[in-house]
């Protein structure tokens, strides 16, 4: 890791079967996804940023994509949620003690998720499956993985989505049509 004002080396961080690296939002945490005997399972590991130290380990399902698609950090640094492609779901895991938190059964293998800005919901675009659920945005409660919302798209296929930074709000876009503004407040919230 770079000191891009000094141009020097701030943080070596030794890794075998280098597979993908992201960050947490805050940029204090370094995940490193490895794959060393190229099976079903990845290790993904935490590294502190400032010194290059281990913070927690973790065995999980092979993501099938980049961990930029598969791995998403809460904003605030605390968990983040991993896509399981042999089980179908997301799981949600807490940073400092490495245990399972939550799972959302379900879910489409190359479905895109996020967390809303304040880390109680996840957003989820089913994306894979043609006719039945394509284009459909579920909100879900983070602690207790019940479902929310649906946003159905009438039949136009959606390819993608982000959170707007008022956290509430979610844009979606496809080839086939125009992009969608769509509230994420579930109506007992608003």
């Amino acid at each position: 890791i770079w000191d891009l004002t000094t141009l020097t080396t701030k943080t070596k961080i030794d890794v075998k079967g280098f597979r993908d690296l992201i960050f947490s939002e805050d940029g204090k945490i370094a995940a490193i996804g490895t794959n060393p005997n190229n099976d079903e399972h990845s290790q993904l590991t935490l590294y502190n940023v400032d010194d290059g130290s281990v913070r927690t380990e973790f065995s999980i399902s092979r993501p099938g994509t980049g961990l930029a698609e598969a791995i998403v950090f809460k904003r605030d640094g605390s968990a983040f949620a991993s896509r399981n492609l042999k089980r179908r779901c997301i799981d949600v895991w807490d940073v400092e003690s490495g245990s399972k938190l939550q799972t959302f059964e379900g879910i489409e293998p190359s479905s895109h998720f996020e967390w809303t800005a304040n880390g109680d919901r996840l957003i989820v675009l089913d994306r894979s499956r043609p006719g039945i659920d394509q284009g459909v945005l579920r909100v879900f409660d983070a602690q207790t993985g019940r479902q929310l919302l649906v946003h159905k798209d009438h039949g136009l296929v959606r390819t993608n989505f982000k959170r707007l930074p008022d956290g509430n709000r979610i844009v979606s876009w496809s080839m086939l049509g125009p992009p969608r503004i769509w509230d994420a407040t579930p109506k007992e919230d608003q």
